[in-house]
């Protein structure tokens, strides 16, 4: 494998975890993504290691004309709501329901490239101040792995 080929593929594990990221519930984003504007992370994250990429991936095989199609819907969606007049989106991760559809496009993404099965082991790290009472964040990095799911035996009962 070609030293392009191999950054292309890490690329495309960093896409797979920020689908995983983008599939979970709002607490587990907002954890994941520690202080800030989620939303917005959770986009730019997605932008970062799909949009500037999408031809490579393409171009290697490592996804297909159909998994680009719906990828492509999840990445229409975060445009749509480009703007001023979309904020209650974008600060509304846990409230707003069209991060209902967020989240199962990310899923459906998930299973069209075949990793339904995987996760992600994180590892966080922060650094906070306390002062007149207030908390701010210093520094916050989340480390992540993609694991597959073992198989479960299938055992009769």
């Amino acid at each position: 494998m070609s030293e392009e080929e191999e950054l292309v593929s890490k690329l495309f594990d960093e896409l797979i975890k920020h689908l995983i990221v983008l599939s979970l519930p709002a607490d587990y984003q907002k954890e994941y993504i520690g202080g800030g504007h989620t939303g917005d992370e959770l986009a730019l994250d997605f932008e970062n290691c799909y949009v500037l990429q999408k031809e490579q991936y393409l171009s290697q095989g490592l996804i297909n004309q159909e998994q680009l199609s719906l990828l492509d819907t999840l990445d229409d969606l975060f445009y749509e709501r480009s703007g001023q007049e979309h904020l209650d989106f974008w600060e509304g991760v846990k409230t707003h329901s069209d991060w209902i559809q967020v989240r199962e496009l990310a899923k459906g993404c998930l299973t069209a490239l075949g990793k339904q099965d995987y996760g992600i082991n994180v590892r966080y790290e922060y650094e906070k101040n306390y002062f007149d009472g207030e908390e701010q964040w210093v520094m916050h990095s989340a480390k992540s792995e993609l694991v597959k799911r073992k198989a479960t035996p299938n055992v009769p009962g």
